[in-house]
């Protein structure tokens, strides 16, 4: 049996990772979905700064674009990790958040972080599917 291989997964439909990540990586059937902030695509700037329903959504379109690219979906994904900037907020992203997820969501954690290094960051949001 060959040894299976890692497969960086990327796509310009999603911002650009930092130099130390990659947006995804795919393993045999799974794909793991690096945290996802509100960064626009051409420019790498915070979207709708302070603003958790906008960013929760634009995030979850990124991370879409992803599993889209690693033959995957959002219909596939089994366990979310959130990490929001104030807990205060958590009824803002979670309608934001189950206006994607249907009746049978993935299993969830949300965390309360205090604060993004990037300012007017609200969110940011990793996961993992399969194929």
């Amino acid at each position: 049996m060959q040894p299976l291989e890692k497969e960086i997964i990327f796509t310009p439909k999603a911002p650009l990772p930092s130099s130390s990540v990659s947006q995804a990586v795919k393993y045999d059937n799974m794909v793991y979905v690096s945290g996802v902030v509100p960064l626009a695509v051409e420019t790498g700037s915070v979207l709708f700064p302070n603003q958790m329903e906008k960013q929760t959504i634009l995030v979850l379109q990124y991370i879409s674009e992803i599993l889209d690219k690693a033959g995957s979906s959002l219909n596939n994904i089994l366990k979310v990790n959130a990490f929001l900037n104030d807990m205060n907020d958590f009824h803002k992203y979670d309608t934001a958040y189950a206006s994607f997820f249907g009746t049978e969501p993935p299993a969830r954690c949300s965390i309360g972080i205090g604060q993004f290094p990037l300012e007017g960051v609200c969110v940011e949001i990793e996961c993992i599917a399969f194929c």
